[in-house]
């Protein structure tokens, strides 16, 4: 497209062009020619001005956009150092599961190491149970186990028995079948069980009392006929569990024995009760 520079040169080289020989031979002044002569000149000089300017402006336009290019990379750059920081104050766990525990709270600083959570992995969950040291002998791994969970039975096996002894109980590990585990099963939930140790048989017991810890089961104060007088007899005791003991010799079915502490009647063989 051209420019009004070139318009006017082509136009001021065409009247030029005629007016010359119409000059020559006197038909025209020389004024006139001269002023077509110096308005081509303009014209031409200003064409001159303005593709300088161009090529200027040409240039910067190249040194802005080199410049432009040059912040982009920097800004780029930056913006990759930013996302690295951030990406490096971003706590990623050693292994896939679920949080269940978060121990942090706003605006604390925890330092290298230190502890922030636990995560449980959703699978190889294992039971834990504490049972009498009674039982320590009849326990064993292997043995089946059921629990009640929901209206629902799930088997278990004992994974591994801890004989240490605290407290009057020791430790057992029960295991889940293959394919038996609860989808929805969730870390530290109580569950309802039972561990059959032998067969159902009549016996006659008496519930576990605070005499048990002064005569180990030995002896006992048993209610006479007219259930004023309680006196000492000696008995034979055999299994038991939490809350019964089982009765070998000693007492018969219905007789009555005081089941509190005996620590002050230990060298008593009789106890008159008042009415």
């Amino acid at each position: 497209m051209r420019s009004g520079a070139d318009y006017n040169i082509v136009n001021l080289s065409r009247q030029i062009r005629r007016q010359s020989p119409l000059t020559a031979h006197g038909f025209t002044a020389q004024e006139t020619l001269d002023n077509l002569t110096d308005q081509l000149d303009y014209q031409k000089r200003l064409k001159e001005i303005a593709l300088d300017g161009q090529k200027r402006d040409g240039a910067l336009y190249g040194d802005v956009a080199t410049q432009a290019g040059e912040i982009a990379a920097h800004l780029r750059d930056n913006l990759a150092i930013a996302r690295r920081v951030l990406d490096g104050l971003v706590v990623r766990a050693p292994v896939a599961g679920q949080l269940t525990t978060l121990d942090v709270r706003l605006g604390e600083q925890k330092d290298r190491g230190q502890r922030l959570g636990q995560i449980d992995r959703p699978t190889g969950y294992k039971v834990v149970v504490e049972v009498d040291e009674f039982y320590l002998s009849r326990v064993h791994a292997g043995q089946p186990v059921s629990l009640n969970r929901n209206a629902q039975k799930i088997p278990l096996t004992i994974a591994k028995v801890f004989p240490q002894v605290k407290n009057g109980r020791f430790e057992v590990w029960l295991g889940f079948a293959d394919g038996t585990q609860p989808a929805d099963l969730r870390p530290g939930e109580a569950l309802q069980g039972s561990l059959q140790l032998g067969d159902d048989q009549p016996a006659l017991i008496l519930p576990i009392g605070p005499f048990m810890e002064t005569t180990g089961g030995g002896w006992a104060f048993v209610l006479d006929g007219d259930g004023r007088t309680a006196s000492r007899r000696p008995i034979k005791t055999g299994r038991r569990n939490g809350s019964q003991i089982e009765v070998l010799s000693g007492l018969a079915p219905g007789e009555q024995v005081i089941l509190s502490d005996y620590a002050e009647f230990d060298r008593i063989d009789q106890i008159h009760l008042q009415p």
